[in-house]
């Protein structure tokens, strides 16, 4: 199947590329609200116009019956590293915790959970990198594995319900959208690599959500390093190229089961 790009595909790229724009020029001149309300404006509009963009895909292939799978390879395998490199960042965390450096003790439990599920999500991505175009790995016999980026996902959204999210500064607002948006995207993923059938649309929107999301939010801490370069080493910049990754695979995926379709 050829792919074809959709009126509302083009919008919604506009329309997020303007939100962009508009999230580092706010954040890194430190201007008024009024930008943010328009940004989130915009990615609210993206967020429709992507609904109607694959409410026109009519065809897709099965999640893994792809051709040509090199880049899929490439993806997963940056989504392991990013999972990894989690996995050591909450190491150091919870080293902090037990030395008193930063952080409180009672933090320990949600990081330890953390540390966990970036660990077996590398892992996953690992297998799941193998699993592509080569019938002698298949990440599907690990069942419960499967569901560890999910489960990832679900303890940063604990971790921000347990703290504050400040609406007003999108950096803030962006990481629980993102993090809302990996949640929805991995679920989907988990369930598409279990079922013998074409890829739904809606995995196809939540991959598109996914990419959309992923890609403002890193542009947010890219916006904010530039604005203050003593954030660089921050934790938030290194989860900001994790989700990158996220949804440099979700965009690949999207578009090589599009293509692929028959």
């Amino acid at each position: 199947m050829a792919l074809s790009i959709s009126v509302f595909t083009v919008v919604s790229a506009l329309t997020v590329i303007a939100a962009a724009v508009l999230i580092a020029v706010q954040t890194v001149l430190s201007l008024g609200a009024g930008y943010v309300i328009a940004a989130y404006a915009l990615i609210a509009v993206s967020f429709i116009t992507l609904l109607a963009s694959n409410a026109k895909i009519k065809v897709a292939a099965k999640l893994f019956e792809l051709t040509d799978t090199a880049y899929m390879r490439a993806v997963s395998y940056l989504c392991a590293a990013g999972f990894a490199a989690d996995t050591v960042a909450y190491l150091v965390k919870i080293y902090e915790c037990v030395s008193g450096k930063t952080h409180s003790v009672a933090a320990i439990p949600l990081f330890s959970l953390s540390m966990v599920f970036s660990l077996l999500s590398a892992f996953e991505f690992m297998l799941v990198a193998m699993s592509f175009g080569d019938d002698k790995y298949n990440f599907k016999r690990f069942s419960l594995i499967a569901f560890t980026p999910l489960l990832w996902a679900a303890v940063k959204i604990s971790g921000l319900l347990l703290g504050y999210v400040n609406v007003a500064k999108p950096s803030d607002f962006l990481k629980a959208v993102v993090v809302a948006a990996c949640l929805l995207f991995f679920y989907r993923f988990a369930y598409e690599a279990f079922k013998d059938a074409q890829a739904s649309r809606l995995t196809l929107y939540f991959a598109d959500v996914m990419t959309m999301c992923g890609a403002l939010y890193f542009v947010s801490r890219v916006s904010l390093v530039i604005a203050d370069n003593k954030n660089f080493f921050d934790y938030e910049n290194l989860f900001a190229v994790i989700v990158l990754f996220i949804a440099l695979f979700s965009f690949t995926l999207k578009i090589r089961i599009v293509k692929y379709g028959k």
